[in-house]
């Protein structure tokens, strides 16, 4: 599915981004898929935007149970370690002079200690591809080989709401309140609500990247606090990941394009999910998002969970 609109851009060069949904460690197939959609299309790629859920643990032992539980089914979950050192996988994908810089902020899912020791936006590699979002920063992102492109806007927003109760009845009732007040101040997998009152204020954004969904028709279970920040924010973009809804693109809050994408991963029988990426392409009067489906790539059919490695990672 693609939409267009109408927002002149000073630039006249196209520019290409690829957008990810969760990815769950699966750094090398995110790299991999956006390797080959350069070599399938001829066009090269301006960046790629990763809306969290990264699984971003730099040590592969203290990951979360969930991620645990789903390692012992498929060990690419634990993947993102190997972009945190000079590693074979990560020569391969980011030494490259040509590699796409990456964007990305966090879900909830990741190693927040980790994640938390970044007060700023920065690279999380030894060549620098592999930008942090911390919640409330925004990033000039410009295509390296262009100077004089117009620098794409990226505000990330990561982690999920807080989970919500009212105070209640009887001492059960209070328990459970008191327990989820914690959790929300406490739980850093929860965004701060005053944050996201207050969020890029004063600050003219083109892309806003929340992992979860802002409250709306599409995902009635999105965030109340998400809708306020893109009526305010507005944003000419809004992604979001965390639901595994494809959603869009549409008008959403803020009058902004909305657009939810699916999460990277292979279904039973070994093929790629669809609507997990995209593409955002940026022209002078326009833009275009297309899904990444079978239909629309069809050279997806070839990219297969026990053979993705062996014949697209040959170094």
């Amino acid at each position: 599915m693609s939409a267009q609109d109408k927002q002149q851009t000073s630039d006249e060069t196209p520019q290409y981004y690829a957008v990810f949904g969760d990815i769950h460690g699966r750094v090398a197939l995110m790299y991999t898929l956006a390797q080959l959609w350069e070599q399938q299309t001829g066009n090269r790629l301006a960046g790629i935007l990763q809306v969290g859920d990264m699984g971003a643990y730099p040590d592969p032992t203290r990951v979360d149970k969930a991620t645990q539980r789903h390692a012992a089914r498929d060990s690419d979950e634990l993947d993102f370690h190997n972009y945190c050192h000079r590693s074979h996988s990560g020569q391969r994908f980011l030494g490259h002079p040509d590699a796409p810089p990456t964007l990305f902020i966090r879900g909830n899912h990741e190693d927040f200690e980790y994640l938390g020791s970044f007060s700023q936006p920065a690279p999380i590699d030894p060549w620098d591809r592999m930008t942090y979002i911390p919640d409330g920063h925004v990033v000039d992102f410009q295509p390296e080989w262009n100077p004089e492109a117009t620098p794409l806007r990226v505000a990330g927003f990561g982690g999920v709401h807080p989970k919500e109760t009212s105070r209640g009845r009887g001492q059960r009732q209070r328990r459970t309140f008191r327990k989820v007040q914690y959790e929300a101040t406490y739980n850093p997998k929860y965004f701060c609500l005053d944050h996201a009152k207050t969020a890029f204020a004063g600050e003219s954004v083109d892309v806003l990247m929340t992992h979860a969904a802002p409250f709306c028709d599409e995902v009635p279970r999105g965030s109340e606090a998400l809708e306020a920040l893109a009526e305010r924010v507005r944003p000419r973009f809004h992604f979001f990941g965390h639901h595994h809804a494809v959603v869009g693109p549409t008008r959403g809050p803020g009058d902004s394009w909305l657009i939810g994408l699916d999460h990277l991963d292979f279904n039973k029988q070994g093929k790629l999910a669809d609507s997990s990426w995209g593409i955002l392409l940026l022209e002078p009067g326009a833009f275009d998002f297309t899904f990444a489906t079978h239909e629309n790539f069809p050279w997806l059919h070839d990219v297969r969970r026990q053979t993705y490695r062996h014949r697209h990672l040959a170094a």
